[in-house]
């Protein structure tokens, strides 16, 4: 539609430029220095004008709002008490922790206040899945929030946030016969962490915060209080950076490694012993595209 528009515009454009330089060499070279001197006077004056506008601005709302403050000295306190909150506010919002319970965070809390009351803060205190930690990072002029998912808190307080070398082609998740195309690094928060561990409980929880418009045509219970209804029938399936298809269900879970990533079969949290017991049959991917099996 805007070419349709801009497309004479520019050959019109182009045309009489042509004709001007041809036929009014000197004239037209003439006009066009003129017209660059000008366009830079004219625009050099128009800012300092409103420089000067700007500090007049300054000056009069300085003068008024002292007057406003020598015959209502509390409004300056509430003034530094806004600023401050928002100050305050803003520096404790960037790192914090979440609590997820069926798919739906239950509890959140800045990282500053948890350091300051983890003793306080026991698991007995309430049940959970697993906690995220999210820690913002800037990157030249943007940010990324990256994502720790962390079992067993605070037994295991794991608050690094190392980033994967790596990143997949495509995850699609497969639910009743339907696929939905789904990634681990979504709207600046990225799951691709180091040892972060995909499982069924994580992928509720994914589905329920980021891809709710896209699973509830399934008619899946997404509710706090339950469990989802078939959920556990889903398939993930991910093309990998070595263009490895790799399939797995909610028997197993994928882990996040630097340089790599490993599926092996899901082990309830529940069982104390889980780490002291390793993975059988696991496969490990790196990605040179070596796959190693442990036996």
């Amino acid at each position: 539609m805007y070419l349709i528009v801009l497309a004479p515009m520019f050959a019109m454009f182009y045309y009489v430029n042509d004709k001007l330089q041809k036929n009014y060499p000197k004239q037209y070279s003439d006009f066009l220095l003129s017209l660059s001197f000008n366009i830079i006077y004219y625009g050099s004056t128009a800012q300092n004008m409103l420089q000067k506008c700007y500090n007049r601005l300054c000056i009069a709302y300085e003068n008024t709002y002292q007057k406003i403050v020598d015959i209502y000295p509390e409004i300056d306190d509430y003034k530094n008490s806004i600023i401050s909150f928002f100050n305050k506010n803003q520096n404790k919002n960037k790192n914090f922790i979440e609590f997820i319970l069926n798919g739906e965070v239950i509890y959140f809390i800045n990282k500053d206040d948890y350091l300051i009351n983890k003793n306080n803060i026991v698991r007995d205190n309430f049940d959970f899945d697993f906690a995220i930690y999210s820690e913002f990072k800037k990157k030249k002029n943007d940010y990324i929030i990256n994502k720790r998912i962390i079992k067993n808190f605070p037994e295991k307080e794991d608050l690094t946030c190392n980033e994967t070398i790596y990143k997949f082609i495509l995850v699609e998740l497969k639910i009743q016969d339907e696929n939905i195309r789904i990634d681990f690094l979504i709207q600046k928060n990225n799951f691709y962490i180091v040892n972060n561990e995909i499982d069924y409980k994580f992928i509720h929880y994914l589905l329920n915060t980021y891809y709710y418009e896209q699973v509830k045509k399934f008619n899946i219970n997404m509710s706090i209080d339950m469990k989802i209804n078939n959920f556990n029938d889903y398939v993930l399936q991910i093309c990998d950076q070595n263009i490895d298809i790799i399939n797995f269900d909610n028997t197993n879970k994928l882990i996040f490694k630097e340089n790599g990533y490993e599926v092996t079969p899901y082990i309830n949290d529940t069982d104390s012993d889980n780490d002291e017991k390793g993975y059988d049959n696991c496969d490990v991917f790196n990605v040179n595209g070596s796959i190693v099996v442990e036996e």
